[in-house]
């Protein structure tokens, strides 16, 4: 999996890079902040993307390959809206 991390601090790339055992996943750090003007480095990665929620909200799911993981981060990058609010009802994490 491609994956991009924004904004992380060395201790995290250390931990990130520790845990990606076997290299199974291709890591980019980007020192900035994932923002709407940077969302363009986010082109080639893997990624869940969510439309159409507001006029139809229905259970959807994005699969992702099984990894070894201790926190999800969910980053919302614009809302229904056109505001600034955002808010995470619920989530499911399945495992195998």
């Amino acid at each position: 999996m491609k994956v991009a991390v924004f904004s992380t601090k060395y201790y995290e790339r250390e931990y990130l890079n520790k845990f990606n055992i076997g290299g199974k996943h291709q890591l980019t750090y980007f020192d900035s902040s994932l923002t709407e003007e940077s969302t363009n480095l986010t082109i080639g990665f893997d990624a869940g993307e969510f439309s159409n929620i507001k006029n139809n909200p229905v259970w959807q799911t994005k699969t992702f390959p099984p990894v070894k993981a201790r926190y999800l981060k969910l980053q919302a990058l614009h809302n229904t809206q056109d505001n600034d609010a955002v808010g995470y009802a619920e989530f499911d994490v399945i495992t195998d």
